[in-house]
């Protein structure tokens, strides 16, 4: 049984470096899914572990993946995580995808792995308060946010919940840059 204090990562980028090392500060073991490179040596340097599994993690599985079919590989292919993820782990999924698609899975992973799935949103702040700081804007079922919300927090500076339907957080920040457009 994994340790309930492990975050794992699929997907690393120069944003998921900083989130892993707050989550790292906050007292988490994190883990990543990656291939060597400068990203996992950076990783790595930050007190991060590599790991040959994304279901390694007992607490978190966090996704930064963008694209579709890797998604859906990585959950429901043949040796996919879907099988494999424990009863209550959270899956944070990062919302460029479309929230229709956001929504499918999130409906196949609670249908056939009984976990908690939210979407988050992941952006540097640009209004003066929170300029070059790292937000989340994050959506999903009420419960689903109460089991995320300590890991969301812990990785952001500013964190906006959107408690509901899933890809509500993507598109609320959709709706707000289309304002702050027009404003200026």
């Amino acid at each position: 049984m994994a340790s309930r204090d492990v975050v794992s990562f699929v997907g690393l980028s120069e944003l998921s470096l900083e989130m892993a090392a707050s989550l790292l500060q906050a007292g988490y073991k994190v883990q990543a899914l990656q291939q060597t490179g400068p990203l996992m040596d950076a990783f790595v340097k930050l007190g991060g572990s590599q790991c040959n599994s994304p279901i390694g993690g007992g607490k978190a599985l966090i996704v930064l993946i963008s694209h579709d079919d890797d998604i859906n590989n990585l959950f429901f292919s043949s040796t996919g995580a879907c099988k494999e993820l424990e009863r209550d782990t959270v899956v944070i999924l990062h919302s460029n995808i479309l929230p229709s698609h956001l929504q499918k899975i999130e409906k196949c992973l609670t249908e056939n792995a009984e976990v908690f799935v939210v979407d988050a949103y992941v952006s540097r702040g640009t209004f003066e308060h929170l300029s070059g700081k790292l937000v989340i804007s994050s959506s999903g079922k009420s419960d689903a946010i109460a089991m995320a919300r300590p890991i969301l927090s812990a990785m952001s500076d500013k964190l906006y919940i959107f408690d509901g339907e899933i890809g509500a957080g993507r598109n609320s920040i959709n709706v707000s840059n289309c304002i702050l457009d027009v404003l200026h």
